[in-house]
């Protein structure tokens, strides 16, 4: 069953505000993902990583950037 999403997928997120939250190119990666809405565990098969690892990423980008939910983090990067 497909995973209802509230955020809108189709916006690219600003490259520039990865910069501006000095993301690594992994964190880059999965800060893109998580903005169109995919899960965890569909990031770590794309990515070859483990779910663990993508968690910790995850929790890692929210701390750099301020933001405690999906959403935020979303309405973050389309600026």
């Amino acid at each position: 069953m497909q995973r209802l999403s509230l955020i809108n997928n189709d916006i690219a997120p600003n490259k520039q505000q990865f910069k501006n939250y000095a993301l690594t190119k992994r964190e880059q990666e999965i800060a893109s993902l998580l903005q169109k809405g995919v899960t965890y565990q569909k990031i770590a098969d794309q990515l070859f990583i483990s779910l663990p690892t993508v968690k910790t990423h995850a929790s890692n980008i929210y701390k750099k950037c301020g933001v405690k939910t999906r959403n935020e983090l979303s309405n973050l990067l389309i600026r």
